[in-house]
């Protein structure tokens, strides 16, 4: 038997006494805040080829009445750290990795879900130290279950409240451009604009005169030059595109789960801060 604590309340799951309308604590007539907003599947990577040939099974036809419910639903496939080394020395190298790539395969195949739906992550285990390259996977993982939380508050507040979820959206959101221009440091290698205290201090400036949140104000690099296309300035610019999209409503990464807008908009603001 399992517990899940609920706030102040304690809940008995046992696979041998399913819930019914008679068990204590059973609410018949659940309001939006009582039922489950998104449902996140966790899966050991170093253990996902011994799981028995079954329970794949299993998982789909869970996932057929989670979904008839409703309810949108992620993976995080854990310990990517114990399935490849270069993984384990440079956790930064996690979308590198052609045995994660191959296990999130692997873990899609076992749940029935898209590839786009399993996220990495590293744990936290013997570490006395925070790793920001470990967060950024932990909190990449957060913001999906978020996102998907949220979708499912969208498709639902009609049916609860009455009131229609498409409205008028207009957003500003600031590009800081060029930045390698902007900061030497930066130019000679991209990966270190999160490192870089002047881009961060340009950032908060740029936030204070627009009055919007530096969270808010997305750093890009430039093609200008170029022959070739850049793997850590294509990062950058699709991280300007996510906040874009998730500004509207939208999601580049699962267009058909997002509800459609009336009316979106999304004004793009450029500040060039070398000269």
């Amino acid at each position: 038997m399992e517990t899940w604590n609920k706030g102040v309340e304690r809940v008995a799951f046992s696979p041998d006494q399913p819930v019914r309308l008679e068990t204590v604590g059973y609410v018949k007539g659940p309001s939006l805040k009582d039922k489950i907003h998104c449902v996140a599947f966790v899966v050991d990577a170093s253990k996902v080829l011994t799981y028995p040939n079954g329970l794949s099974n299993t998982f789909q036809k869970l996932r057929e009445h989670i979904s008839e419910l409703g309810v949108h639903q992620v993976a995080l496939l854990t310990h990517i750290d114990k399935i490849c080394v270069k993984t384990k020395e440079d956790v930064a190298e996690v979308y590198k990795s052609d045995i994660v790539g191959n296990m999130m395969g692997q873990a899609a195949a076992l749940l029935g879900m898209s590839t786009s739906y399993i996220v990495p992550v590293r744990n936290y285990s013997s570490e006395l130290d925070l790793d920001v390259h470990t967060d950024v996977l932990l909190l990449s993982a957060v913001d999906h279950i978020l996102q998907y939380a949220n979708l499912y508050f969208q498709d639902n507040t009609a049916k609860h409240t009455g009131k229609k979820t498409s409205v008028v959206q207009n957003f500003c959101i600031p590009q800081l451009v060029p930045v390698d221009e902007a900061c030497p440091f930066v130019s000679e290698d991209i990966r270190n604009i999160y490192k870089s205290s002047y881009i961060q201090d340009i950032m908060q400036e740029v936030g204070v005169r627009l009055g919007v949140s530096m969270s808010c104000v997305v750093p890009v690099k430039n093609y200008s030059r170029e022959f070739e296309l850049d793997q850590d300035c294509d990062i950058l610019l699709l991280t300007a595109l996510i906040q874009m999209c998730r500004s509207i409503g939208a999601s580049p990464l699962s267009p058909l789960l997002q509800p459609p807008l009336e009316s979106a908009a999304c004004q793009e603001v450029k500040l060039d801060f070398t000269q």
